[in-house]
């Protein structure tokens, strides 16, 4: 999901706590051994924007674990075929599948000032390392670039309540 903003859940600035945790148990009921919740926020310090956006609560109370981003444990990776970025550091857990047998994507609707509106593709900023206000310039090729990385293999649309003016 997207934890990025430490704001409350009427912002909608993150994914819905509600759809969090409903998604969490529908995992678990279906045979998943483990579900893990985590982004890398903007925030040097995740756990204000984890409690603040009552994701993290939400997600233990439904039965994950909810997992911080450790800065050792970012991984460069070489991206094919692209435009404008030729290598990028991934956190391990999203494009390791011994970490991560299913990869979830549960990001929110919203605009955004310099993309419009990205639906589920920019999530995968939460997923990356180094400066991400540098994928900001040119984001157009930069977003299909980073999501050539990662297997997604699922994205849930959050649209309980969608952003439409000066985002996130």
């Amino acid at each position: 999901p997207n934890m990025a903003w430490n704001r409350p859940p009427k912002m909608a600035a993150n994914t819905n706590p509600w759809v969090v945790a409903a998604l969490a148990r529908m995992c678990l009921e279906a045979g998943a051994a483990d579900v893990k919740v985590l982004d890398h926020t903007i925030a040097k310090d995740p756990r204000p924007c984890y409690e603040r956006s009552g994701i993290a609560a939400a997600a233990r109370e439904a039965g994950a674990s909810v997992g911080f981003v450790d800065d050792n444990r970012f991984m460069e990776r070489r991206i094919k075929g692209s435009y404008t970025l030729e290598r990028w550091p991934f956190y391990e857990t999203f494009i390791n599948a011994d970490l991560c047998d299913v990869l979830i994507n549960v990001p929110v609707l919203k605009d955004h000032g310099t993309t419009r509106v990205s639906i589920g593709m920019k999530n995968v900023l939460g997923m990356v390392g180094d400066d991400r206000g540098e994928l900001h310039r040119d984001i157009q090729h930069k977003i299909p670039d980073l999501n050539r990385v990662t297997k997604i293999d699922l994205t849930v649309m959050d649209a309980y309540r969608v952003i439409r003016r000066h985002g996130p």
